[in-house]
């Protein structure tokens, strides 16, 4: 029996999820390599740059989407790069916040500028509304990986 094709259909947007997704973190982590930075590392500094700094680190863990050891060695390299402090809170001595130093400022806006060219690269020639319609799928596609929950 022949396979639907709605399943092939599925089973090639799956499979270019996942090519894209690497690829997208493979050239950016080529782009960032003269920072020292990686994908990873940024998205922690862009994470604390966007929702306030004090965060505690399981917090910066579930919404960039790593487990907890990869947190914690994610945020040792930035405090040997000078780019985070990891205080304990005050509040609870188990906790530690995440701050980012003044030196991260920098290196956000420089990777920043080049996150958006490579953006650009990967964009050209598509149309906003066929951006927001993909957005919109891909944001149905989390829904639904999260259980329904949005």
């Amino acid at each position: 029996m022949p396979l639907s094709n709605t399943f092939n259909t599925e089973k090639a947007l799956t499979s270019t999820l996942t090519r894209l997704s690497r690829r997208w973190c493979a050239q950016l982590n080529e782009e960032l390599k003269e920072t020292g930075l990686s994908q990873s590392r940024l998205n922690i500094l862009l994470c604390l740059s966007h929702h306030g700094e004090g965060v505690a680190q399981k917090d910066i863990a579930e919404h960039i989407g790593v487990k907890p050891p990869t947190i914690g060695r994610l945020l040792d390299s930035l405090e040997e790069m000078r780019l985070v402090t990891r205080p304990r809170s005050p509040d609870d001595r188990r906790v530690r916040t995440v701050y980012l130093t003044p030196a991260a400022r920098s290196y956000c806006m420089q990777a920043e500028k080049i996150s958006a060219k490579l953006r650009h690269k990967a964009l050209s020639g598509l149309t906003s509304d066929s951006l927001e319609d993909c957005l919109a799928v891909f944001n149905e596609v989390l829904i639904n990986l999260d259980g329904g929950n949005p």
